[in-house]
């Protein structure tokens, strides 16, 4: 009786994923995938296991794969969500990141990771199966039942992330939730929350990130670029400014503006430069070409213009030094203007 040589079962190993790999390519993305539901397929255990070793699959707990090359992070977070389904008890209460996942939160990318949040009112927080437990109390009136999960509300849900995320993030989900969410999640709301909250880890900072956010921010830049700028010391800026001529003809609205200085900002997230004709169909370079037309107004109306991207962001330092400089010129063409911020709306020409 003859012996496989270790190369042979070498051989044989990779014959059999290379053949897992052809017949698992056709699944579908975006969908949990278990020996179970591919056996109809003519598909086995192994094979799914293979696809994974190959880096075709992810795992999503023991036994359930998926495919999420093609997922961006919230798709692949909301299908971790699903594969942990069958590990909630009734003592378990969505949270966290994944609760703002579940109810569909605009949920900046940065904020989000590989295990499902849930909080409970019992000791002894675990990570089990890719499953973070919290422990604390969820009132009854702190929680939803969406497609057969208890979800935190929206409000107790940006609290509880403004507690254990980064500033940054936190805040861009706080003004994304008083924009499009408002009397549901007001701020009177998170702040009723975070009066139940003392003694909680970080409640120091979400007690400032729900008071620093604002509705008006109109992107994640524009909310990074708003703590970005406090943690510098400069004015405070007034957002979504207007600039109008003396006849009242709107010049062209601004992200940021400092009126007694005679300065606006702007946070450029190249995605204006980067409109394709198939999104709307403009030419980009026409596109170009009127933001530029529209800055050269504002700037024969005697406003300076600072703009920024995510690189200015990363080098705060360099970003002051050119606001503080841009004041500097403002102030030295019209002199300090020490009138009503809203004045300088119409002062243009």
């Amino acid at each position: 009786m003859g012996v496989s040589c270790p190369q042979s079962r070498w051989d044989d190993r990779v014959d059999t994923e290379k053949t897992a790999s052809r017949r698992t390519s056709d699944l579908p993305s975006g969908r949990l995938l278990t020996p179970r539901t591919v056996a109809p397929l003519g598909l086995t255990a192994h094979e799914l296991r293979s696809a994974h070793r190959l880096g075709q699959m992810v795992r999503l707990r023991r036994g359930v794969y998926a495919k999420t090359a093609d997922l961006d992070p919230v798709q692949r977070h909301h299908l971790r969500i699903l594969a942990a389904k069958d590990l909630l008890d009734e003592s378990a209460v969505l949270s966290h990141v994944s609760a703002a996942v579940w109810r569909g939160l605009d949920v900046p990318w940065a904020m989000i990771d590989d295990r499902v949040h849930v909080t409970r009112g019992i000791a002894g927080g675990s990570i089990r199966e890719r499953l973070a437990t919290h422990t604390g109390q969820v009132p009854d009136d702190q929680w939803t039942v969406i497609d057969g999960l208890r979800v935190t509300t929206v409000a107790r849900t940006v609290v509880d992330l403004a507690r254990v995320s980064e500033v940054k993030p936190a805040v861009a989900l706080a003004d994304r939730v008083l924009r499009q969410d408002g009397a549901d999640a007001s701020r009177t709301e998170m702040q009723r929350i975070l009066g139940q909250s003392k003694g909680r880890r970080g409640v120091g900072q979400a007690r400032w990130v729900v008071g620093f956010a604002d509705p008006r921010a109109e992107s994640g830049g524009e909310s990074v670029s708003r703590v970005v700028l406090e943690s510098l010391g400069v004015p405070t800026p007034e957002l979504q400014f207007e600039v109008r001529t003396v006849r009242g003809a709107l010049i062209g609205r601004t992200d940021f503006a400092w009126p007694r200085h005679r300065t606006l900002g702007e946070f450029d997230g190249r995605v204006k430069y980067r409109r394709l004709p198939a999104a709307n169909g403009e030419d980009p370079g026409e596109v170009v070409f009127r933001e530029k037309r529209r800055e050269d107004r504002l700037r024969a109306a005697g406003w300076e213009v600072v703009r920024w991207t995510w690189d200015e962001l990363a080098r705060p330092e360099e970003l002051e030094q050119e606001l503080r400089q841009a004041f500097l010129r403002g102030e030295q063409r019209w002199g300090a203007d020490t009138s009503d911020p809203g004045s300088a709306r119409a002062r243009g020409r």
